[in-house]
């Protein structure tokens, strides 16, 4: 064998080696990303909703929701935006929501990280609050329906999504769904 082909050889089992090497890098990483769109999906919903008092028709009142992200997978993930519409339940309305969804919608709002995202590690849970905000000068009509208490009480409605990304990758995916409604309601925050 010359040197040539024993160079040759050399070569090849270098770049069997390394093809090996990236080949279950990439298969390893394609598998934590799959397990990772498997399980967040059922991951996701809230932590808390504030809903300060209204006091005055021009007050301005920033609704303030709590999400969390809790991530099992052993890779992380990008929260790209979590946005939501939030309603005002009106019990006296025995409409489907379907039907009154309309005459009870308040504003809309959510969370919206800069840059790259909210980054999720691998195993660990994250909290992050998605605001929303009444102006009461300009939209009247919003904050009386946000301003719909029973026995003391506000009955919100909130439905949300989440965009995230699998960290490392191009693989981005939609959370939908993500409802929120109390049978027992939410007392008015500083009231």
């Amino acid at each position: 064998m010359t040197w040539f082909a024993k160079v040759a050889a050399v070569f090849l089992a270098v770049l069997a080696i390394v093809g090996a090497i990236v080949w279950v890098n990439f298969l390893d990483r394609y598998i934590a990303a799959s397990d990772a769109r498997m399980q967040i999906g059922g991951n996701v919903g809230y932590q808390n909703v504030t809903i300060p008092a209204v006091t005055s028709p021009d007050q301005n009142v920033t609704v303030g929701v709590r999400f969390f992200l809790r991530n099992p997978s052993g890779i992380a993930i990008d929260i790209m935006h979590i946005s939501y519409r939030f309603y005002m339940d009106n019990l006296t309305d025995t409409r489907s929501f379907a039907e009154k969804g309309a005459s009870i919608f308040v504003v809309a709002g959510g969370f919206f990280p800069p840059g790259i995202g909210y980054v999720v590690g691998p195993h660990s849970t994250a909290d992050v609050w998605g605001n929303a905000t009444v102006f009461g000068e300009t939209q009247p009509t919003q904050l009386a329906r946000l301003n719909l208490t029973f026995g003391g009480r506000y009955f919100p409605i909130i439905d949300a999504s989440m965009v995230y990304r699998v960290h490392g990758t191009s693989i981005v995916e939609r959370v939908v769904g993500i409802e929120f409604a109390t049978s027992g309601g939410i007392v008015p925050y500083g009231s």
